[in-house]
């Protein structure tokens, strides 16, 4: 496995979810797409603050506060660089969104 932490904030932010994922095993795609959607939205706001040089700890108080699962998607977005150049960060930006999508997909279609 290569980004195990990935797999471990989105297990948390699943859990956060229970509701919107049975809802998704019963709706089909759409309802999938709807809940990836919102996931890695979600995912790409973090790299944001990420891609802004927000410091780490005020992410974690102003975005985790009452969400424990969106820890993992804040570790795993610092744990990537900050860039330089403005078309260098939207790069990051849209990377990180698309990551925390598919694998937000795969996992319901597996279930």
């Amino acid at each position: 496995m290569r980004h195990p932490a990935r797999y471990l904030a989105l297990t948390a932010v699943l859990t956060l979810l229970t509701g919107p994922v049975a809802v998704a095993q019963q709706d089909g795609v759409g309802q999938i797409h709807t809940d990836c959607a919102a996931i890695s939205n979600i995912a790409g706001k973090v790299m944001e603050l990420r891609q802004i040089d927000v410091p780490l700890s005020v992410a974690m108080e102003d975005v985790a506060k009452g969400r424990p699962g969106l820890a993992g998607i804040i570790l795993e977005a610092y744990r990537e660089p900050r860039m330089s150049s403005q078309e260098s960060k939207d790069v990051m930006i849209n990377e990180f969104t698309s990551r925390y999508y598919l694998v937000c997909s795969d996992h319901l279609h597996a279930q």
